[in-house]
């Protein structure tokens, strides 16, 4: 992003750390799966299935190693136990459950599944605010020609997961909701 003249600022980057997490981000634009490496932490990042047609961007996904998560019910299950799997190895797995990017900005609700990964494999959760992403688009799909905004990336502290999914999620969505401004915070 910096090579495309976008100011890109994180926040709290020193709390990144190399322990195993589910770190999950909300998502306002396609470019959010980049700006996450921006993270600094080594992680598995779940796209959704159609990605891999992508031109150019699903062959740099494939390349990247991310867990495809298929448009059925029982794909994603097989997603959702790959994710597991990766943080009981040892590896931290992101993911953006609001599945995909708004021309808006705005925040929508997390759905509460995802965080199962967490608790089943006994590891915290990490909050990722991304802000300001979803100005670089003209209707969500074309980039702006002369974008006059700036990205900020929020990493929070890491939360452990409630033995309840729906709380997890809650908690996590407030988390990220509380540092957007109002305009995008959604109910």
């Amino acid at each position: 992003m910096r090579t495309a003249f976008i100011p890109v600022a994180v926040k709290a980057a020193e709390r990144s750390a190399t322990n195993p997490a589910l770190i999950i981000s909300n998502l306002q634009s396609p470019l959010d799966t980049f700006l996450l490496s921006f993270v600094r932490r080594p992680f598995l990042l779940l796209v959704p299935e159609r990605a891999k047609s992508a031109p150019v961007i699903g062959w740099m996904l494939r390349l990247a190693g991310v867990i495809f998560v298929p448009a059925d019910r029982r794909g994603q299950m097989k997603a959702l136990v790959a994710s597991v799997d990766a943080l009981k190895n040892g590896k931290s797995v992101a993911m953006f459950p609001e599945g995909v990017p708004k021309t808006d900005g705005v925040i929508r609700p997390f759905p509460s599944a995802v965080f199962s990964a967490a608790r089943k494999a006994q590891v915290p959760v990490v909050p990722v605010t991304i802000n300001g992403s979803y100005q670089l688009f003209d209707g969500g799909v074309m980039p702006k020609r002369r974008p006059s905004t700036s990205i900020l990336i929020t990493v929070h502290e890491e939360i452990k997961a409630d033995p309840d999914d729906s709380k997890t999620a809650l908690t996590t969505r407030e988390i990220i909701r509380n540092v957007l401004p109002r305009e995008l915070q959604g109910e």
